[in-house]
């Protein structure tokens, strides 16, 4: 299952979303783990889409609003602010995946959730022409989350606090709305601030999902951060525990515009996939299988495992010319891949669902 969580601050958004797809049984017994879906997409450079639910259904789904925000016009994205637009727009794509697959009986009903958040620049203040960029001035109330869900046709929406779609929500449900408060102002005006304030969400969001035994629920995130300027990536290493007093660090970094996962002292190395490009049958769904970094499956002596200090860093940036000094304990001296992207890397959208996206 599924774990996008956005935290909004009224002028900028951390947004995470974890990799995991599973299959279950009637019982509800997971039958495959594979750590290897993106669920979170920058539909452009002032909007991030996230979904869960149904596989077949949702990726039609999030094509659609993909391609629909990048046809929207920076400043001009009022169909997101309205509830009623989101909903019939969400079960239009439905609807056209229906028409398209008349066999799919299920994805008639099945469970969709699509998470947008995005920079109102409706509420930007245009500085003189030959000043500073024109969008780097934001007013309150500037960051946007909204959360729609199918078959319902319901609507979560917020300008300040965290909204999350998946079953990974209910890791939140103890945490208080003060926490998130907190969270919103560490780090502001610091070096890596905006990173810290994602880390943050991020470790709480982990320590959460493993205090519910949440198996359907990975912990290895997609990270991102939203403001008036763009949206930036944030590849990092985390901490991985082992054994007791063991653990290890692991890399989510970016190579050739997409995420990867790697353990590098094990020889692990695992592509973060388009949901468009996973098929939905075939032995890698296969009862007992499971594509995944399982740090459990390692001893302390293992490659790359070393004693937990008594403070542990649970996250620090990827940069592979300034990697702390915990993570090169791990990992060693060298061999640290560079970040690489390109232009090209946005997501692509099936063809036939242009003709939805102008209105």
């Amino acid at each position: 299952m599924t774990l996008v969580a956005a935290l909004a601050s009224g002028s900028d958004i951390s947004v995470v979303g974890d990799t995991r797809l599973t299959t279950k049984d009637q019982f509800g017994h997971i039958h495959a783990t594979r750590d290897l879906c993106q669920k979170v997409i920058p539909a452009t450079g002032w909007c991030l889409v996230g979904w869960s639910g149904s596989l077949c259904l949702g990726r039609k789904v999030l094509a659609g609003f993909i391609l629909r925000i990048q046809d929207t016009a920076i400043g001009h994205a009022g169909w997101l602010k309205d509830d009623k637009q989101l909903v019939a727009f969400a079960k239009e794509m439905r609807d056209a995946h229906l028409q398209q697959r008349p066999k799919h009986d299920e994805c008639r009903g099945a469970t969709v959730e699509m998470l947008i958040a995005w920079i109102n620049h409706d509420r930007s203040i245009p500085l003189a022409e030959g000043t500073a960029k024109a969008l780097d001035i934001a007013l309150p109330e500037q960051s946007e989350v909204a959360a729609v869900r199918l078959p319902e046709g319901t609507v979560r929406r917020t300008h300040s606090g965290l909204i999350g779609i998946g079953s990974g929500v209910r890791a939140f449900e103890t945490v208080r709305d003060e926490k998130w408060e907190e969270v919103t102002e560490l780090g502001r005006g610091m070096e890596y601030g905006n990173e810290h304030r994602t880390f943050m969400l991020s470790e709480i969001a982990r320590t959460e999902i493993n205090r519910v035994g949440l198996a359907d629920v990975g912990t290895a995130f997609q990270m991102f951060h939203l403001n008036a300027r763009q949206v930036t990536s944030i590849p990092h290493f985390y901490w991985a525990d082992v054994a007791p007093g063991f653990g290890t660090y692991v890399a989510m970094r970016i190579e050739n515009g997409a995420w990867v996962q790697e353990h590098k002292p094990t020889h692990f190395r695992r592509l973060i996939v388009s949901p468009s490009v996973i098929h939905l049958q075939g032995p890698q769904w296969k009862k007992g299988t499971a594509e995944m970094f399982n740090p459990r499956s390692l001893s302390p002596e293992s490659p790359g495992v070393v004693t937990a200090p008594p403070q542990i860093l649970c996250f620090a940036p990827y940069d592979p010319d300034n990697v702390s000094a915990e993570v090169r304990r791990s990992w060693g001296m060298g061999g640290f891949p560079k970040l690489t992207f390109r232009p090209e890397s946005m997501p692509r959208v099936n063809p036939y669902k242009r003709r939805h996206a102008k209105h």
